[in-house]
């Protein structure tokens, strides 16, 4: 949904909250499912700069729409300005017809890392719907496709990583390799959930992809 047509059903909401609990009209309000979780956005809407999210209030009641049994595709990006420093990860998941998204900030860090992060956070996500009560007696996690445009990423997790494991985490020079404990942790939920991992190159029009970058260099932009 675009953010403009977001904040038109933001301001629909606090009219109906008045002075009462903004969270509970929220809740009411036949748009809501579309508010993604976790997630502020600053937009420019004649010339004033309107807030769109408030944090927890914000609901991903969508996710309760979504067949988790289909192909689930994930899209990752992250990025930082300067290598390292401020950083940003991002994720954009299709499930079925519609889409979640989520972004995190970092202050110092480094690409690969926010890369690597980007794609652990989308993972434990979809990982997570089938931890709760509410999907009790699912058999299998669903098939999943990551398209990342990271080579580093792709190729670490597809090919250097066995390596990595029978050298005891060190790299063919005999180093230990960087960003092993995010390694570590890609690699738990990649021998759980056996994702098909696909390399997409970057800012080359592909629209969820963008949609990663944008979502990265907003979150970057929120916290200088």
């Amino acid at each position: 949904m675009p953010v403009k047509e977001i904040y038109k059903y933001l301001l629909e909401i606090e009219k109906i909250a008045g002075n009462e609990d903004f969270n509970s009209a929220l809740d009411c309000h036949p748009y809501s499912f579309w508010m993604n979780s976790h997630c502020e956005r600053h937009i420019d809407e004649s010339q004033k700069a309107y807030t769109i999210g408030r944090g927890a209030l914000y609901k991903s009641r969508m996710i309760e729409h979504f067949d988790f049994n289909k192909r689930v595709r994930v899209h990752t990006d992250g990025g930082c300005h300067g290598n390292p420093g401020p950083g940003a990860w991002a994720y954009v998941v299709e499930l079925g017809s519609g889409t979640v998204e989520d972004s995190g900030y970092d202050p110092s860090t480094t690409n690969n890392r926010m890369e690597l992060t980007a794609v652990i956070k989308a993972l434990a996500f979809i990982r997570s719907r089938f931890e709760g009560p509410d999907m009790a007696g699912s058999a299998t996690l669903p098939e999943v496709e990551v398209y990342t445009d990271s080579r580093y990423v792709q190729q670490g997790i597809t090919s250097w990583i066995e390596s990595w494991e029978r050298n005891g985490w060190k790299t063919s020079a005999k180093k230990p390799v960087k960003n092993q404990e995010l390694w570590r942790g890609l690699r738990e939920l990649q021998l759980e959930m056996k994702p098909r991992w696909s390399w997409v190159r970057g800012h080359a029009g592909n629209p969820l992809n963008e949609r990663c970058d944008e979502l990265v260099q907003i979150a970057i932009a929120q916290k200088k």
